[in-house]
């Protein structure tokens, strides 16, 4: 059994570009796989890629197996990780950085039911067992709050988010998530670079959750807008997010 947390050290609004649609997974660009072994055949361990030992200094781990599952917290210090493209990164609260977590229940031959991975479970992004190769499809996480493993608290959650459209860039449909803490009016529209509403896509009260939403680019004719940059934005209550959006053509 194991689990492996993708994440890339870099704010996404530096907008690297090898980040954009067909980048593949490299810690060259920043992009870690942080893996940890429970009770597995290697023993308990942290891996770096999935498989080889990845000794890292003050990492702090906390591991509890019961006949029910199992409890794994990390805390990673970026220091020790010395990502190549990011060798001064330095969290801060209201960053956004990618993440993906994927966990994997591997029973190898005595599995009951004749496969050796009866479950998997993916968190951030498109689920897609290749998707740990693609950062353009992870989730975006926001930093901000206290950690589990130093205090044993969480954070509280926040009202609202707007998560990054996939595919991205796009043509002519993309897909466009968000958050809500609770039951309120949003708003949620895309802009041209002048800031002329183009389209409404939410304009209601809506319930607290995780919801979807689709934009398609084509005008009343049948015909695609213009290539380009556009804008969304999301405004729920006091809060709102702004995201630049690609069209290809």
């Amino acid at each position: 059994d194991g689990f492996d947390v993708f994440a890339g050290l870099y704010d996404v609004s530096s907008e690297m570009q090898q980040h954009g649609e067909g980048a593949m997974y490299s810690d060259e660009f920043a992009d870690y796989r942080f893996s940890f072994a429970v009770n597995a055949a290697s023993g308990e361990q942290f891996q770096k890629d999935g498989w080889e030992p990845w000794p890292l200094d003050n990492l702090q781990v906390g591991t509890q197996v019961t006949e029910d599952g199992y409890n794994v917290e990390l805390k990673i210090p970026f220091k020790s990780v010395k990502p190549l493209l990011a060798p001064l990164f330095k969290p801060e609260m209201g960053m956004f950085i990618p993440l993906k977590i994927d966990i994997n229940d591997n029973d190898g031959p005595d599995d009951p039911f004749g496969d050796g991975r009866t479950m998997t479970l993916h968190v951030g992004g498109v689920e897609n067992d290749q998707n740990w190769k693609r950062p353009f499809t992870w989730g975006w996480a926001l930093i901000g709050g206290a950690t589990g493993v130093q205090d044993r608290e969480t954070a509280a959650p926040f009202t609202a988010l707007l998560h990054r459209n996939y595919p991205n860039p796009f043509n002519p449909t993309t897909t466009i998530g968000y958050d809500l803490g609770a039951d309120g009016y949003v708003q949620l529209a895309v802009y041209d670079l002048l800031g002329r509403r183009l389209r409404t896509l939410v304009d209601e009260r809506v319930k607290a959750g995780s919801h979807r939403v689709l934009w398609d680019a084509t005008n009343d004719k049948g015909k695609i807008v213009g290539a380009g940059v556009y804008f969304v934005k999301m405004t729920a209550g006091d809060v709102s997010f702004v995201q630049k959006v690609t069209l290809l053509k």
